[in-house]
């Protein structure tokens, strides 16, 4: 071979391996398709603390449920759905200089808050900068199956006693207080009454008590449950019943000045091909998708992923697990802001979650996160869970 030959053989191989980095770079950033298995059985839950009455079906409340959402038929072309996306980009990013959330959960069961404890988590809650408290409401539900009579009443003036005090000394530290529940069969037959309860007596509350709760949230993990697991079209069938709930939940707080949030896994969306497509309200799209999708039509919504990394960057770190979901919010716009969850409960495998590790570790990766995200316009900040291990980082 001539020595200009072999000059251009050369130049076309390193021109040729220089493009196929590239292609594979492109594959790799825009396919972002995170395949860890972990992720497919991770949950929020505080098992040690939900009260059977959240888990168990009782037979005498197994015909009530949310009314069905009424179909809306949208005259809307994609033209103006686009250009109602871009508005809302705008319009977000220059509202972006409002404080973003930085929530965590308490599992304890609310007549187990003693006045000392809930002193002392409040104080905690400060010092560490927490704006908002997710408030786990399970434990209505025992009170909810109790027979009707004066027992039943005395135990629910208790239940709603504590839990105005604990909303009157957190908001005098500036802490607002959202209401929680939730199970992975809450959307099943037999089951469905159990969101209605907790939301009615949520909105109920708030009409009658000086000191309110800022919103409700849903702690639901479908994904869990056994027919999801068996087969594509178990997956389909859960998952819509997933979005149904949330509807029809968005459509009975459409009266209240409640905010809504969502408390969903890191694979929820399209790109990461963990979950099948399917159709819901005259669509098919992905499960988180069809979420953004209803909960646009609510101001102040949110959408709370749990991205379990004690990293923040990397491969598989909780930015990385993340950038689906907000490439997706990015597109679609609208009122809907995500939350990332990080973990610091006593949980397995150990690199989803900062227990073992230190507080400055933890607040050193949990700033990287922030500032990924910070000018994007549906960032809505972060959530700890849970409040107890978060506050014994040392």
């Amino acid at each position: 071979m001539k020595a200009q030959d072999k000059k251009i053989f050369v130049r076309y191989c390193s021109i040729s391996a220089i493009l196929l980095a590239a292609l594979i770079y492109m594959l790799v950033s825009f396919s972002n398709s995170h395949k860890n298995v972990v992720d497919l059985g991770v949950s929020n839950h505080a098992l040690n603390n939900i009260t059977q009455n959240a888990k168990v079906s009782d037979s005498r409340f197994r015909n009530i449920a949310f009314s069905p959402v009424p179909i809306e038929k949208s005259g809307r072309s994609q033209l103006a759905a686009t250009i109602e996306a871009l508005e809302n980009f705008i319009l977000r990013r220059k509202a972006k200089s409002q404080e973003t959330e930085y929530g965590t959960w308490l599992w304890t069961p609310i007549m187990q808050i003693t006045p000392s404890y809930m002193a002392d988590i409040i104080a905690k809650a400060k010092k560490e900068g927490v704006n908002v408290i997710y408030l786990s409401l399970d434990s209505y539900l025992d009170i909810y199956v109790m027979e009707e009579g004066k027992e039943k009443e005395k135990a629910l003036e208790q239940f709603s006693k504590k839990l105005e005090d604990f909303i009157w000394l957190a908001s005098g530290e500036g802490i607002e207080v959202d209401a929680e529940g939730g199970w992975s069969n809450w959307t099943e037959e037999g089951h469905k009454y159990k969101g209605y309860a907790l939301v009615s007596f949520v909105k109920d509350f708030n009409k009658s008590r000086a000191h309110q709760f800022r919103g409700f949230q849903y702690d639901v993990e479908p994904y869990l449950l056994e027919e999801y697991q068996a087969s594509v079209e178990g997956k389909k069938r859960v998952l819509s019943d997933f979005i149904a709930l949330v509807d029809e939940t968005e459509h009975f707080l459409s009266d209240s000045n409640l905010q809504f949030s969502v408390v969903v896994p890191d694979f929820y969306d399209r790109k990461d091909k963990a979950t099948p497509k399917f159709s819901y309200g005259g669509r098919t799209d992905s499960v988180f998708g069809h979420l953004v999708q209803v909960l646009n039509k609510r101001e102040g919504s949110k959408i709370i992923i749990m991205s379990y990394r004690n990293f923040a960057h990397g491969r598989d770190g909780s930015i990385e697990v993340t950038d689906n979901e907000m490439r997706t919010l990015r597109n679609k716009g609208g009122k809907t802001d995500i939350v990332i969850a990080l973990e610091t409960g006593d949980v397995e495998p150990s690199y989803i979650t900062f227990f073992s590790t230190s507080k400055s570790y933890f607040e050193n990766e949990k700033s990287k996160v922030v500032k990924k995200y910070k000018n994007h316009p549906n960032f809505g900040g972060l959530s700890i869970h849970f409040a107890n291990s978060f506050f014994s980082l040392r």
